[in-house]
């Protein structure tokens, strides 16, 4: 009798065990399936931002870009920019969750040539988010893409953009005086804006730059 009641306890005890397995690949693969829900959801979210930009993007090029009109544009002409733009965009996120704090961008004029740009929130200024992300996308431009020279257009009264282009070694090659509107004055007539043409060669970034 007593071997008896020792078999019956150990299979209790079997059972209790295999039910408690069975609950934690259930609690496991409730967690997993939550992470992978969690990760689609950011993901999908980081789409939706994405076309918002994209969005404001197109806006910002009907408007004005590099002085030219929306009247020397057609649909044609925005949908090729905008397409070229898509090709090199990318966003930016603080890794621990995900927060997005800017872009940078490379708009491919030719064979060789690139107009490169970057957008940062400013309550990420000074942190150095800004040069290392800019200088990653010029590095990949330079090594990978294929680039001889890479330029930018920066607002002559933006000395933000202006350093981080002096920190990765462009040089300064023009200033274009009253070269694009953006806004009005108070009175309603077009604000122009002084824009410097920053830019630097491959020959040039592989001197300065120490990977």
């Amino acid at each position: 009798m007593e071997r008896s009641g020792n078999f019956y306890k150990a299979i209790r005890l079997g059972y209790i065990l295999i039910s408690i397995l069975i609950g934690c690949m259930a609690y496991n693969s409730l967690y997993e399936w939550q992470e992978i829900e969690a990760l689609e959801l950011g993901n999908k979210k980081i789409d939706e931002l994405r076309k918002e930009i994209n969005n404001i993007n197109i806006q910002m090029i009907k408007f004005s870009l590099l002085g030219e009109t929306i009247l020397e544009w057609n649909d044609k002409n925005i949908e090729h920019y905008h397409a070229r733009r898509m090709a090199m965009d990318s966003m930016l996120c603080r890794f621990k969750d995900d927060f997005i704090i800017g872009d940078v961008f490379a708009l491919r004029e030719n064979e060789d040539t690139y107009n490169v740009g970057w957008h940062f929130n400013k309550r990420f200024e000074g942190k150095g988010f800004a040069c290392e992300a800019a200088a990653g996308l010029l590095d990949y431009l330079f090594r990978e893409a294929g680039a001889r020279r890479i330029y930018g257009f920066v607002e002559d009264d933006n000395i933000r953009s202006k350093r981080l282009c002096e920190r990765l070694g462009m040089r300064r090659e023009g200033c274009f005086k009253e070269f694009v509107t953006f806004v009005n004055n108070p009175d309603g007539s077009p604000k122009y804006e002084d824009t410097c043409v920053y830019a630097i060669l491959e020959k040039e970034w592989n001197t300065i730059r120490q990977w």
